[in-house]
């Protein structure tokens, strides 16, 4: 065996999103998926591709806690979704950023707001507020809309609002659900280069399409469905055969993560020289004593919220 080949076997894959032979069946009968199995490690960009009723939505529902699985297991950042309470579904978001086909602003509330919205909910103060609004607005190439209101913006517009708001919270991984249905393709092309670049960042992208030219221009893994089953899938097999036993250790790991901090490596360019004081989490074997977290991006996984209700005073 070459040492190329037995150090990749040897590397360490940290598995983000699990689905553990999966199957939804509905009450009335509909069976939208049937034993689905896929890991998709941290930091990977990920295509979902399969027809009109292929159960590509179905698995979008499932990794955002909106419904459970008949049968299997879905397994995100080490929280199986089934362990969580109503209660615990509000936390577990928000280690998610969403972006959906048909954008879903606030209407009465302008560019700003519609960004500041998810920080004002876990009860961020207005000063990191602003700095990071402003800063992930310029990064979709917002910059001087912040007073707009949705109807005054294009759909593709709206769309980098709602791009925006999916990333202004550090998630750890965004889930885009058709980000491109509802805009041309010049702009749909457009998205897809901003999703490539937050997920240089270390941010795990998931994109639901039918889309096949976005697919095949970007190259990236693609996982494809079809009658409620996984027809193909394009990762290389030596990185997904990591016995289930190493979960425990794969989720203690992810806490230290780039990945925690993701947004901020995205900032680089519009926060720097600030971000220069990050560059020690690429140490080798980085522990979370060792890490010096800015305060002004504490975890927001610590907040004891539950809800989107709940904004706290602010100076």
């Amino acid at each position: 065996m070459s040492a190329a080949v037995f150090n990749n076997r040897c590397k360490k894959v940290f598995i983000t999103i699990r689905l553990r032979s999966v199957s939804r069946t509905y009450d009335n009968g509909t069976v939208a998926l049937k034993r689905v199995s896929f890991k998709i490690e941290d930091g990977e960009f990920v295509f979902i591709t399969g027809h009109s009723g292929a159960g590509k939505s179905s698995i979008i529902r499932l990794l955002m806690c909106e419904d459970v699985p008949s049968f299997g297991d879905v397994i995100v950042d080490g929280v199986n979704t089934r362990s969580l309470s109503p209660r615990d579904i509000p936390k577990y978001r928000r280690r998610l950023g969403v972006v959906f086909q048909d954008f879903r602003l606030i209407p009465s509330l302008n560019v700003y707001d519609n960004v500041a919205f998810a920080m004002r909910a876990v009860g961020k103060r207005r000063k990191i507020i602003k700095k990071r609004v402003e800063a992930v607005l310029e990064i979709v190439e917002l910059s001087g809309k912040e007073k707009c209101m949705p109807n005054q913006l294009s759909g593709g517009e709206q769309q980098r609002v709602a791009l925006a708001r999916a990333i202004v919270n550090n998630p750890k991984i965004i889930l885009a659900d058709e980000p491109t249905g509802n805009i041309d393709p010049a702009l749909s092309l457009e998205i897809m280069k901003m999703l490539t670049v937050i997920n240089r960042s270390g941010i795990t992208v998931v994109v639901v399409t039918h889309e096949q030219d976005l697919v095949n221009y970007f190259q990236k893994r693609v996982i494809t469905l079809s009658d409620g089953r996984v027809k193909s899938d394009t990762a290389r097999e030596i990185l997904y055969d990591e016995p289930d036993e190493g979960d425990e250790d794969i989720q203690e790991s992810q806490e230290d993560s780039v990945a925690e901090n993701a947004v901020d490596e995205i900032l680089t360019e519009t926060l720097a020289p600030a971000s220069e004081q990050r560059n020690v989490r690429e140490e080798k074997d980085v522990t979370a004593s060792s890490v010096n977290k800015d305060p002004d991006n504490s975890d927001i996984l610590s907040d004891e919220k539950t809800s989107l209700g709940g904004e706290s005073d602010e100076s």
